[in-house]
Formats: C-alpha cells, structure tokens, sequence
C-alpha cells in the first residue's frame, strides 16, 4: 500500500514539473509555487503559492493534503492551511529567511496504539534558506516550530474502533520541515 503512494505521489511530481516548464518566463520573479519533495514521494500532497510584497517580503499560503489508511488501519490523514509571511535577509526568493504563518490542521492519524482525530490552530515560526539553481528554480531548505491548541478524540487503533476520551492540550511541535523546489515567474 505504502508503494502505491510512493507511485501515486512520483507521478504528481512529475506532473508538478512538466506544467510548471510549460508556464512562459516572465520578466521578474515576484511569484512563485513551491512543492516540498520528501513529503511528496512520502504521499503528502502539497503546494505553497507566494508572492512578493516588497524586496524583502513575500506572503505564503501552503496547502497540504494526506488522504492514506494502510493496512492495519494505520491513518496518516490530515489537511493543513497556513498563511503568513516571510523575511528575506538579503532580498526576495534568494538566502536566509524567517517566517511566520497561522496555521490549521486538521487529522485522522494512528501512529501508535490509538488513532487521534481531531484540530489544531495555532501559530508556526520558520526560518530557511533559498538556493537560486538558475533564473527560474530554486531548492529551499526549512525547519520551524509550531505552537497552538490542539483537540482530538481518542479512539481504539483497530478499524471502528471505541471512543476512549477527548482531549485539549496546548502543544509545541516541530514543524514546517522541508526541502522544497520552487519555480518562479
């Protein structure tokens, strides 16, 4: 199962990439689209539109989608918006980078003995660095830290499984980690 995802998830790379070369060169680079690769091959569909505001501002709006039950009824389901904005220390789409974003979530996941499902909001902080590959790609690199509120219920593992409780935490994970090839135009 988790093969066909890896299939799945090379052929929309590809097609990624084929339609951004199909976009015509534009004379300045003040929007780009982004998708990061690891997440991608792993079945975690994601795209991240931007644009400049000022030399040394863009505005982000990242989208990511995993629709995955394996067998075993392992999930790795979520959907996650953000949207917020980044600081180039040397000018827009090239260098270091520090951001911030809100951030939603939500999630349908089993990583151990339960499956969680549930919400979580909160506020992400960023930073990274844009290597420029030539005029129109660049490879970025990114970690950062998420804080918020987090809702779920907890269920057991198997598929059906009983309702066991609720729960509200506020939470502190890492987050944003990616290594991302950006076209722009």
């Amino acid at each position: 199962m988790i093969f066909k995802a890896v299939k799945e998830s090379s052929f929309s790379l590809l097609m990624v990439v084929l339609m951004l070369t199909a976009i015509p060169r534009a004379v300045s680079q003040s929007k780009s689209v982004s998708v990061n690769i690891p997440a991608l091959l792993l079945g975690c569909y994601n795209i991240e539109p931007s644009f400049m505001v000022s030399g040394k501002v863009s505005l982000h709006a990242p989208v990511s989608w995993s629709p995955h039950t394996f067998k075993n009824n392992i999930r790795i389901k979520h959907v996650i918006v953000m949207a917020g904005a980044r600081w180039w220390k040397w000018h827009g789409y090239s260098g270091l980078f520090t951001g911030g974003y809100l951030a939603y979530s939500k999630y349908n996941i089993s990583p151990g003995k339960y499956r969680y499902e549930g919400n979580a909001k909160g506020l992400t902080i960023t930073a990274g660095y844009a290597k420029m590959l030539s005029r129109s790609w660049n490879i970025e690199m990114q970690a950062g830290l998420f804080a918020g509120a987090a809702k779920h219920d907890k269920f057991e593992k198997k598929m059906c499984g009983d309702y066991l409780d609720s729960t509200s935490q506020i939470v502190i994970l890492p987050s944003g980690i990616s290594v991302s090839l950006v076209y722009l135009f």
